[in-house]
């Protein structure tokens, strides 16, 4: 599974830095936000100002980025010790990339 993980990690890293140049950075964007929003109790438990739909959609690259790194250093974790709860509630996220990335600049077509 460390390997899953690290390799989601990259291809989330990887996404996060096409999407500055995605032709269909907005709809990507949108659908992220969608998902984050929709997320959002399980991402932000305890609420606060980031889990404000506003505040999430107007920062959807920096979300993706750092949930990348996170995943990274989840692969390095698991490699001692368990992440298997923060994992399945994750599991949502990479797919959803995964998803957006086969389409390849395509969202808006």
């Amino acid at each position: 599974m460390t390997n899953e993980i690290a390799a989601y990690g990259k291809m989330m890293a990887n996404f996060a830095r096409s999407l500055r140049v995605r032709p269909d950075r907005a709809r990507c964007c949108a659908v992220l936000a969608d998902a984050l929003i929709g997320h959002r109790d399980e991402l932000w438990p305890k609420g606060g100002p980031e889990s404000n739909p506003e505040w999430i959609a107007d920062h959807v690259p920096g979300i993706v980025a750092h949930f990348a790194s996170v995943f990274s250093v989840v692969a390095i974790i698991c490699k001692e010790t368990s992440a298997d709860d923060w994992l399945v509630r994750m599991a949502w996220l990479p797919r959803l990339i995964q998803d957006l990335e086969a389409r390849n600049g395509r969202l808006d077509a």
